[in-house]
């Protein structure tokens, strides 16, 4: 399987039939970011976007932008459910849809 990436990001993407488009957003962060498009073109432009605006965003507030985690285990480290995780930033790429 191919994974969508930039600059060390990683998305995960779903299709929703209701919509008729393809939902992503950025994996591997406690912070919600995401991105939409029609088309894997759009999706692809959206995803590289919603990473730029992400960078952008956080450096306009004075956060440091969240690492994608490595996809190993510290010990005694706990990693809980992504709807336990408190968003603090959050970046909506539109591409015409409601």
């Amino acid at each position: 399987m191919n994974t969508m990436t930039c600059k060390g990001y990683a998305a995960s993407i779903e299709y929703s039939d209701d919509d008729e488009c393809f939902i992503g957003h950025i994996a591997g962060i406690k912070d919600r970011v995401g991105f939409h498009g029609e088309s894997v073109i759009e999706l692809k432009e959206a995803f590289h976007d919603a990473v730029e605006d992400y960078l952008e965003t956080c450096t306009a507030v004075g956060k440091e932008p969240q690492k994608p985690y490595s996809g190993r285990r510290k010990i005694g480290h706990k990693i809980g459910h992504p709807s336990q995780n408190r968003t603090s930033i959050s970046i909506s790429r539109k591409t015409g849809h409601p």
